[in-house]
């Protein structure tokens, strides 16, 4: 996984007028804009998809919203606190990418492309994606307090639109994935990616993804304690076959196969 982290002001101004307010003063700050400049303010809709077409050299066609914003006192005090959120979340990246690369290589069994994480108030609670002319950009403002939690968000994200398709268990296997990552890299689970799946179905899944891993037959009870689930692995033949593809066809074997999965009384599913 390759991130690099960048902040834009336009676009960071741009998530401020336009994305849910933060707090009631700054509602109120956008609403005196609004009623003042309307025009001016449907007019910079638009701006967010010109900007990331060409960020570097991006200039608005009317920049009076954005001037008048950039003179207030509550702009200056976000943009010295965005310059230090993103040198924490650099800190943590640069701390933990060496590990992460390298299990991310065994857990998805392949690469993921460049990101461009372009930072912004963390109050926002903005983790997404945008892919334009071929670039990947991640907007990225939302407070963590487990340092590398943020570092899993980022990585839903990519997996989330680096896989394309809809499943219905795709959370609940990047879950585990995060899951494996976390217990490897800071011998902890993570709660993470809550779904509204009930515990039996991410239980019937987990034994394939342990097949997924490769982990051997003598060590799945090892796992099953560490990641607190539990099966009878007597009741299941071992697919070989599942550690030989990558994470997105794992998902695509969960999706095709759940039926039997889900109803699975030692069966070897293939």
């Amino acid at each position: 996984m390759e991130l690099e982290f960048y902040i834009d002001d336009y676009l960071l101004m741009w998530e401020l007028l336009f994305t849910r307010s933060f707090s009631n003063k700054f509602n109120n700050y956008k609403t005196k804009l609004w009623k003042i400049y309307n025009s001016e303010y449907k007019k910079m809709y638009d701006d967010k998809n010109k900007m990331l077409n060409d960020l570097d050299n991006y200039i608005p066609d009317d920049d009076t919203i954005y001037n008048i914003l950039e003179d207030t006192v509550e702009y200056k005090n976000i943009i010295d606190y965005v310059e230090k959120y993103k040198i924490s979340i650099i800190s943590v990246w640069d701390k933990y990418k060496k590990d992460i690369n390298k299990n991310l290589k065994r857990i998805l069994k392949r690469r993921l492309p460049l990101y461009k994480v372009l930072i912004v108030y963390d109050k926002l609670n903005i983790v997404e994606v945008v892919e334009v002319n071929n670039v990947n950009y991640i907007i990225l403002g939302k407070h963590f307090s487990n340092p590398i939690s943020i570092i899993y968000d980022i990585l839903y994200v990519i997996l989330k639109q680096e896989y394309s398709k809809n499943t219905s268990y795709f959370n609940t296997i990047v879950a585990m994935v995060i899951n494996e990552l976390s217990t490897t890299i800071s011998n902890k689970s993570l709660p993470y990616l809550a779904t509204n799946q009930d515990n039996s179905i991410k239980t019937k899944i987990y034994p394939y993804f342990l097949m997924y891993l490769g982990i051997s037959k003598k060590d799945i009870k090892n796992y099953m304690k560490k990641d607190n689930v539990f099966f009878d692995e007597n009741r299941y033949i071992y697919n070989y076959d599942l550690s030989r593809i990558d994470i997105y066809d794992f998902i695509e074997y969960v999706n095709n196969n759940i039926n039997d999965i889900l109803s699975n009384n030692g069966i070897d599913i293939m």
